[in-house]
């Protein structure tokens, strides 16, 4: 978290294996989970919990503290570089389309009211319920939930 020295996920994966054999052994086969909920989470076994239980993560090559994802998570900070590279990409676009998202987290929705109030770029938001932008004047909302329109669209 403190170095930010970064590597691959499959260097990660590997050194991961290493440190769990075991466990890649038992569960080697695996493709699925006991069950899928709703929300995209998995149940698992009670067996597959236990050996999770004693799953070790590898810490930072660099430093060896903890290892983030180099991901941005809900209600974190962009980093600036990704900001103003989103920035660019956004001012550049001619139509921008929001699926599935009440654009809750400050980054993302100030970046799309920036992107509103220069370039005025038309956003289609396909989302069940409220978001931050529906006020917005170049807002098409397409209050649906995203699972009965994209199969179509698809189609």
């Amino acid at each position: 978290l403190s170095c930010k020295d970064i590597s691959s996920r499959d260097t990660l994966q590997e050194r991961m294996k290493i440190l769990n054999q075991k466990y890649f052994q038992d569960y080697k086969d695996i493709t699925s989970p006991t069950q899928i909920m709703p929300d995209g989470d998995a149940k698992l076994s009670e067996d597959i919990m236990d050996s999770l239980n004693q799953f070790k993560l590898p810490g930072c090559l660099k430093c060896d503290g903890v290892l983030q994802p180099n991901i941005t998570f809900f209600g974190g900070y962009l980093d600036p570089v990704i900001r103003s590279d989103a920035l660019e990409l956004l001012s550049d676009a001619s139509n921008i389309l929001v699926i599935g998202s009440s654009l809750k987290v400050y980054s993302i929705y100030s970046l799309l009211k920036k992107t509103n109030n220069v370039n005025k770029t038309p956003i289609m938001v396909l989302n069940d319920g409220e978001t931050r932008i529906d006020d917005f004047p170049t807002v098409i909302k397409i209050n649906e939930r995203c699972g009965n329109i994209l199969p179509k669209v698809a189609e």
